[in-house]
């Protein structure tokens, strides 16, 4: 299924944008040379990314943590939790006072640089 949807993609991609491919004598030399570089470094380059996977886990620790290692989920600890209300006043350091009043006021305008000129003219 997977190899049938790639190809029927590979082709749609080949009709669309057959008008700047170049001829396919060409483009069927390209893709053969391409398949062999490929083939060719399969190896060396399954080795290399074996060795990063390496160096990155020693650097970072294991990938996948232990089932039992996990912190329990929110859901469980909801019966345990003891909250509360607090109100805050007006007048508590928490709210910022010129806030609440430039929200009362008018908006300010502020002009752009291009009108700021235009006007000065």
């Amino acid at each position: 299924m997977v190899l049938a949807g790639s190809v029927g993609l590979a082709l749609l991609v080949l009709l669309l944008s057959s008008a700047i491919l170049p001829p396919w004598p060409v483009l069927t030399a390209l893709i053969l040379v391409l398949a062999g570089a490929a083939a060719f470094a399969w190896r060396p380059v399954a080795r290399l990314y074996e060795r990063a996977s390496l160096v990155f886990e020693s650097s970072t620790g294991p990938a996948i943590v232990p089932h039992g290692d996990l912190p329990p989920p929110l859901h469980d600890l909801q019966g345990e939790m003891d909250l509360e209300k607090v109100a805050i006043g007006a007048g508590a350091p928490s709210v910022d006072a010129s806030a609440s009043s430039r929200s009362a006021a008018a908006p300010e305008r502020v002009s752009s640089p291009s009108s700021a000129a235009g006007s000065a003219s």
